[in-house]
């Protein structure tokens, strides 16, 4: 770590016959962005030194803290373009490739006024996508039709198109299959539901029962019977609800999976195929950093060394070094899949919920659909805390975190991103996040900050900042390794750098990893709003039909809280945990009570300090002060508390 408590360097396990290791090393720009990273490899351990090849060669960032390019240690460059709202509205990802210029993703993204993706445009120079997709008035996916076409390759063609329809909970209630090219229906899938669990998926097609699903009492999925395909899962729970064993119907063991104390998953024992034989293979992660592989049948062990940029894997490397790039969409998605050369080993296309559209090339590649772990042995995803099913688009078990008193959908605790997959993604299996450029309810608008796909240092390391310490605890209650994040600066008050990301809804964001923060802010807004009434006499805050309330006081210190701000006795201001970024309320002063903001940061001890206060009427002393003005605190020379600074300009 640097002075900062920025990681600077982390070095990999050994791989247990070779001894090749792996280190990586993180730089940082002057505004304490990540700048780049690179990797050591040796098959004879670490050597003293720097990192001698790059993995990220450089990151720039415009006036909002927004990425603005990234190039890959393969020359790749990825360009980001957004538009006044600061939504991403292009990616383009090209590069030299065997002495020739070439696109690898050109994607231009439209959106409704509601900020839902409506459109996107992909060409490149091997392939073109188009994808159309509508919404109804909660933000829910209700249709999507898309292309892909190969025009070098005989015009090779895949379409589809589906279109869906929920209960006022968010439930899916339909989901229906239409032909592309006339739009007509072709099968109709319908969900029946027993304690709010999906049991029963009919189909048009090819009749009742196509889909059996049975729970455990918690609301785990403990068997599911697909009646077309005649095949049968059925999966053993543990007492932390989660899945430790799949068998088919004739109970043969399929996968078994074991975790570490804090849910993170340490091993997967697996039949898989490998080359064309279904084999035994034992994957060990010591953590998500590395991974360690066993196939029983070539009696072959290889190793995996995951490079993470705010928590998405960007690159991966094995023991000997040979290089894997992972190019993603808005929603973190794996598209494609690169050597060290440029040169494509795979790329992958999806359905809306998460099922596979287009795959072409080799598709071992773990990160797939929102850069999560699909287990080919169950068709599920693995999304940290839970297990989602692309095909029936819904977790297998009951989520244990509800933001329910954000909006109607959070209180469904099995609907994946409350049903607006296009838009979000869920890295923990616990929340649905605004992709780049994408507004999920409260969830982050427009930025790429928001979004680990744009690899912007801000986004966890701006948690970090605002949460302290409380985020090591919250990370590991949802079944992440309790490693490090990189880019976790310590960074300005929240409120500053959302202005600085051009977005007050990221400190919602940052927020929502602590729920408890968010009923405090709830709180304080509405004892904010209750002030401003009493101060004003009568009637409602803004402008509400027949709003009597006359919001233009003579003095503007009375457009405020009738809240007394607490001082110790020293005349120290106080913290209040309930508001711990801004304070709005009065003083008592030499010619009465006047109107004062304070502003709050957290050090680097995890504690509440004044940042500034900002004065908005006369407190009587001196008589010359210019009214706003503000009063910084400045760094006491013996490390004692910060001292009130002199009267300065408003900024």
């Amino acid at each position: 770590y640097d002075l900062l408590g920025r990681v600077t360097r982390i070095d990999y396990p050994e791989h247990p016959i070779s001894h090749g290791r792996m280190r990586a090393c993180y730089n940082y720009g002057t505004a304490g962005y990540i700048s780049g990273i690179s990797v050591q490899v040796n098959t004879n351990g670490i050597l003293p030194g720097y990192c001698n090849k790059d993995i990220v060669e450089n990151i720039t960032y415009n006036e909002f803290g927004q990425t603005s390019s990234l190039t890959l240690g393969n020359g790749i460059t990825t360009s980001y373009g957004y538009d006044v709202k600061g939504r991403m509205v292009r990616l383009n990802s090209s590069g030299d490739v065997n002495g020739s210029n070439k696109v690898l993703q050109d994607a231009v993204y439209s959106f409704n006024p509601n900020n839902n993706i409506t459109n996107v445009v992909n060409t490149t120079t091997d392939f073109n996508t188009q994808y159309v997709y509508g919404y109804d008035g909660l933000g829910r996916l209700t249709s999507a039709n898309g292309s892909y076409i190969e025009p070098f390759n005989s015009n090779f063609t895949q379409r589809f198109q589906q279109s869906f329809v929920y209960t006022k909970n968010g439930n899916l209630s339909s989901k229906r299959f239409h032909d592309p090219v006339s739009g007509s229906v072709q099968d109709v899938w319908s969900y029946q539901y027993t304690n709010h669990q999906v049991t029963n998926i009919d189909s048009s097609k090819s009749g009742n029962d196509t889909l059996v699903m049975q729970y455990d009492a918690n609301g785990n999925l403990t068997r599911q019977r697909d009646n077309v395909k005649d095949l049968t899962k059925r999966i053993s729970i543990d007492s932390q609800d989660r899945i430790t064993q799949i068998q088919d119907g004739n109970n043969a063991i399929l996968g078994s999976y074991w975790y570490d104390e804090s849910g993170f998953r340490i091993r997967k024992s697996s039949l898989e195929p490998k080359n064309n034989v279904f084999s035994n293979v034992e994957i060990l992660y010591p953590s998500k950093f590395f991974g360690l592989e066993f196939i029983e049948s070539e009696n072959v062990i290889s190793s995996v060394n995951n490079v993470y940029l705010n928590g998405v894997r960007i690159a991966a490397l094995n023991e000997a070094g040979a290089l894997a790039y992972y190019l993603t969409d808005q929603v973190d998605s794996v598209s494609t899949v690169l050597d060290d050369e440029g040169n494509t080993l795979s790329l992958m296309q999806y359905l809306p919920y998460g099922e596979t559209f287009v795959q072409r090339g080799d598709l071992n590649f773990s990160p797939k659909f929102n850069s999560q772990e699909l287990d080919r042995e169950s068709g599920f995803y693995f999304f940290n805390a839970r297990y989602y099913d692309p095909g029936i688009a819904r977790f297998t078990s009951a989520d244990t975190i509800i933001d329910g008193e954000l909006d109607t959908q959070g209180w469904n605790r099995f609907s994946y991103v409350k049903g607006n997959p296009i838009g979000a993604k869920d890295p923990t299996g616990h929340e649905a996040n605004g992709g780049i450029g994408i507004m999920m309810n409260s969830q982050c608008k427009g930025n790429a900050s928001c979004n680990s796909a744009g690899l912007n240092a801000v986004s966890e390391g701006a948690k970090k900042a605002v949460v302290g310490t409380a985020i090591a605890g919250a990370t590991a209650a949802t079944g992440y390794a309790a490693a490090a994040e990189v880019g976790s600066a310590a960074l300005p008050s929240a409120i500053y750098l959302s202005s600085r990301l051009g977005s007050s809804n990221i400190t919602n964001s940052l927020l929502n990893r602590l729920p408890q923060s968010q009923s405090a802010v709830a709180n304080s807004v509405n004892a904010t709003k209750e002030g401003l009434k009493k101060a004003n006499g009568v009637g409602n805050i803004g402008n509400n039909p027949g709003n009597s309330c006359q919001c233009t006081p003579v003095n503007s210190g009375n457009f405020r809280p009738n809240r007394l701000l607490p001082n110790n006795k020293n005349g120290v201001p106080l913290p209040d945990v309930n508001l711990p970024h801004t304070q709005i309320g009065y003083q008592k002063g030499r010619n009465g009570d006047y109107t004062q903001a304070r502003e709050w940061n957290y050090n680097d001890k995890g504690k509440l300090e004044a940042k500034r206060l900002i004065d908005f009427t006369d407190h009587g002393r001196p008589a010359n002060h210019t009214n706003p003005h503000q009063h910084k605190f400045l760094p006491n020379p013996t490390g004692g508390t910060a001292k009130h600074g002199p009267s300065e300009p408003l900024n």
